[in-house]
Parts: C-alpha cells; sequence; structure tokens
C-alpha cells in the first residue's frame, strides 16, 4: 500500500541522480545490495561483473606474461657481464703475473691491464642493457596493468557505485506515493521522450503532469533500475 510516510525528509535531483536524506541516515545491507530484484536486470548485472573479472585475470595474466618475456632478452646483457668480468680477471691475473719479469715486467704487466679494463667496460655495458630491459619490462607491466585493468576496473567500479546508490534511494522513495511521484520527476528528466510522452497521453490534457502521471513515471523509473514496484491498492 502506498501512503504517505514522515520518514522521507528530503529528496534532491540533481544532473539525473537521485540522493535522498531520511530519519534512518544508515542504510541497512538489504538496501546497499549491488544487485537488481528484477531477474533480466540482475542476470544483466552479474553477467556484467563476471566478463569484468575475467577481462581483469586475463589481462593480468598477460601483462605477466609480457613482462617476463621482455626480462628474457636480459639474458644478451648477463652474457655481455660474464664475458667482460672473465676477460678481466684473466687479464689482470696475467699482467700481475709478468709484472714480476725483471726489466720488462712493467711493460709486459701495461697493456694487459689497459685490456683487462676494456674488460670490464663490456661488463658495465652488459649491467647497463640488463637495467634497460628491466626498465622497460616494468613500464610495460606497469601501463598494461593501468590501461587495460586499472581504467575498466575504475569505470566499472564507478556503474556499480553510481547504479548502488541511486537504488538505495529509489528503495526509500517507493515506499511512499510523494516518493514514487519524486522518481517521476527524475524519470521525466532522464528517459527517453517517447516513455515520458506515453505515460502523459491517457492521464494528461495538456496541462502538464498530474500525481498519476508522475507515479505511472515512477515505476517506469523503478523499472529501469531493475526494482520491483510497489504494490497498489
Amino acid at each position: 500500500m502506498l501512503g504517505a510516510g514522515p520518514h522521507v525528509q528530503l529528496v534532491v535531483v540533481v544532473s539525473g541522480r537521485i540522493a535522498g536524506v531520511t530519519s534512518a541516515s544508515v542504510p541497512s545491507l538489504r538496501e546497499l545490495w549491488p544487485y537488481a530484484e528484477t531477474p533480466l536486470r540482475r542476470t544483466r548485472q552479474i553477467v556484467g561483473d563476471v566478463a569484468v573479472l575475467i577481462w581483469c585475470v586475463l589481462w593480468w595474466r598477460t601483462a605477466n606474461g609480457v613482462r617476463d618475456r621482455v626480462l628474457g632478452l636480459q639474458g644478451a646483457g648477463q652474457r655481455a657481464e660474464s664475458a667482460g668480468t672473465g676477460i678481466s680477471e684473466r687479464l689482470r691475473s696475467a699482467g700481475n703475473a709478468v709484472d714480476g719479469v725483471p726489466l720488462l715486467g712493467s711493460k709486459l704487466a701495461a697493456p694487459l691491464r689497459s685490456a683487462g679494463a676494456a674488460g670490464n667496460d663490456l661488463a658495465d655495458a652488459g649491467r647497463s642493457a640488463q637495467a634497460a630491459v628491466a626498465t622497460t619490462a616494468s613500464a610495460l607491466h606497469a601501463t598494461m596493468l593501468v590501461v587495460l585493468v586499472g581504467l575498466v576496473l575504475a569505470w566499472w567500479l564507478l556503474r556499480r557505485a553510481r547504479w548502488t546508490t541511486a537504488a538505495w534511494a529509489a528503495r526509500r522513495l517507493r515506499c511512499t506515493r510523494e516518493g514514487l511521484q519524486v522518481l517521476g520527476v527524475r524519470a521525466a528528466a532522464t528517459a527517453p521522450l517517447g516513455t515520458v510522452g506515453g505515460a502523459l497521453h491517457p492521464h494528461a490534457g495538456g496541462g502538464g503532469m498530474d500525481q498519476h502521471t508522475l507515479e505511472v513515471l515512477g515505476s517506469l523509473e523503478l523499472d529501469r533500475l531493475g526494482l520491483r514496484r510497489p504494490p497498489r491498492s
């Protein structure tokens, strides 16, 4: 039964969104249930949630795979580092060995040590290549996660939060005739013109919307949100 109730104190319709202020400031879990009451809308929401979940998991795994493949390119840098380190150590050891030769030792050791320094340069180049590959892999991984997972999750969470907020307000407003009329005002502002015209034609004689028309539009708004209409006497 629809009837006036004192618990609805203020309802504001702003940019097509409803904000309701009631004496019960803390909504119940039932009022914040994130799924519709009608089977069709609820099924669509569940399918959409599962699709987003699958999308995010697939792209998360893909991003990890891309990162691992790019990191695999570090092998060339690792081999260069290993070769440079080995050359440097062997030439340094050889230089130390000939350094003790009388008269010619220092002259023989100098070019060997210079060649060992070139080995160090090769090792440094290998380490730099590995660092560049690691940076590239991290950047690709982060970019894929942000663009393909983060943005989709943010879009999905925003849509679900907006629906949950609107459904919470609508669940409270539908309990009274005045609240249903407020839903009708929102529907009149956001619904397609054909829907509004269909509700106006049988009940309005060119003088605007009467209370019954607003209640009809309010019921259509509940249908759009996937909420059950209140019982009528």
